[in-house]
């Protein structure tokens, strides 16, 4: 079992995994309104362990509170559980809203036993 690290550098790539896989995925929010959610993952060959945020520090050259001070880490957990083709999508939007994300994340997946 390996674990696998993907990032936003990762986008729209196919990555191999292996059965009994974790694949984690970073991807970063600044306090601009926007949020990470995510869109889909394929059920049948992925379980989602749920995802950590972690506080980012801000830059000490911008005031407390400035646009793009600061944020979230979030770490995105999958298992993987069966052999086959998967995938994981994550859309950066503002809740509000009703027009699609401002910019979307998906990363193939390439499954063996």
């Amino acid at each position: 079992m390996t674990s696998i690290h993907l990032d936003q550098t990762d986008n729209n790539k196919t990555t191999r995994a292996k059965v009994g896989d974790t694949i984690t995925i970073t991807l970063y929010e600044m306090p601009t309104g926007h949020t990470w959610n995510l869109s889909s993952f394929t059920p049948e060959a992925l379980s989602s362990e749920g995802v950590t945020r972690t506080q980012t520090p801000q830059p000490s050259s911008q005031p407390l509170g400035a646009a793009g001070g600061g944020g979230q880490r979030l770490d995105w957990e999958f298992k993987v559980k069966a052999p086959g083709r998967g995938s994981i999508s994550l859309t950066y939007s503002r809740g509000s809203e009703s027009e699609p994300g401002a910019f979307k994340y998906q990363t193939h997946l390439d499954i063996s036993k």
